[in-house]
Order: structure tokens, then sequence, then C-alpha cells
């Protein structure tokens, strides 16, 4: 697994989470976090099937699904909660063994 790819699903994780609880929380839409959203998700979406990370698809994602990024139950893989905090990088670290 290469080390690059997972402190970049690290970054990217973290500040997609942070921008998705944003935009739920947002009463009103702004087009700039939803554009940047967009973004962001393709982005995880190719870094999460590069790691081989097991995630919902369109069938299987339930209200919190995102299909091709997040788990069955709406969070990241390998993530019991959302994440909010550069700690998260000391822990993709046993990832890369």
């Amino acid at each position: 697994m290469e080390v690059a790819v997972v402190y970049q699903y690290a970054a990217v994780g973290a500040d997609w989470e942070r921008l998705r609880l944003r935009v739920r929380r947002n009463p009103m839409p702004v087009l700039a976090d939803d554009e940047r959203f967009a973004a962001m998700s393709m982005t995880l979406r190719r870094l999460s099937a590069e790691l081989g990370l097991t995630t919902c698809t369109a069938k299987t994602a339930g209200t919190d699904g995102v299909a091709g990024i997040t788990g069955l139950q709406g969070l990241l893989p390998n993530d019991p909660g959302y994440l909010t905090s550069d700690t998260w990088f000391q822990s993709t670290e046993r990832w890369c063994g």
C-alpha cells in the first residue's frame, strides 16, 4: 500500500467529513460548499477504490451512506465515528505497517 495514498485519504477524508457535517447542518444551501463537496467526493471515491476499502453501493447505501465512500452505516470505512480532528492521521499510520 502506498503511504502517500493513505495520508492523502486521511487528509481528504477529514476535510470531506467536516464539510459533509457543515452542509447537513446549514439550513441555507451554499453553492460553493456543494461544488467543493462534489469535487472532494470524487477524490475520496477514487482514493477509497485505490486503497481497496469496503464501501456501500448505490443499492446498499442507507440514508447516511454515500456510494463508493462510506460504509453501510454512513461512516468512513474503519472509522467508528465522524472524523473531526487531525489525530486521525496517526490512526492511518498503522495501515502502512
